[in-house]
């Protein structure tokens, strides 16, 4: 099982998103990305997201073996906005795509809250 960190985050010293990857308690992972400083707090956290996305869609791994990922943001906000039917943003409906194109190559992808700072 693959759980995989995501974090935004806007200040005055600029944007940026950051992805964790461990197999089981092994770091195998970690990714940062600079972003614009137009980026709002919320658009880095889904975008952090939508790098952990790309970092399971790059596993060759054998298809026919189930696999399970929980990918865990600080963003409620987020997570609110994935659940809800009445989101529509860009960045969300990217996020509910991709975690139901990888449910079909046998990839149990869960979202879940975690405490900032924790």
């Amino acid at each position: 099982m693959w759980h995989i960190f995501t974090d935004g985050s806007k200040s005055e010293q600029g944007v940026g998103s950051g992805v964790a990857v461990f197999t089981g308690k092994v770091l195998t992972e970690q990714l940062e990305f600079k972003l614009d400083s137009r980026c709002s707090n919320n658009l880095a956290e889904q975008l952090a997201i939508v790098k952990a996305l790309d970092v399971i869609e790059s596993q060759q791994e054998n298809q026919n073996e189930h696999r399970t990922t929980v990918i865990y943001t600080v963003s409620e906000i987020t997570l609110h906005s994935i659940r809800s039917a009445k989101n529509h943003n860009h960045l969300v409906e990217e996020i509910r795509n991709r975690a139901v194109t990888l449910n079909k190559k046998n990839w149990k992808i869960e979202f879940k809250w975690v405490k900032a700072h924790a």
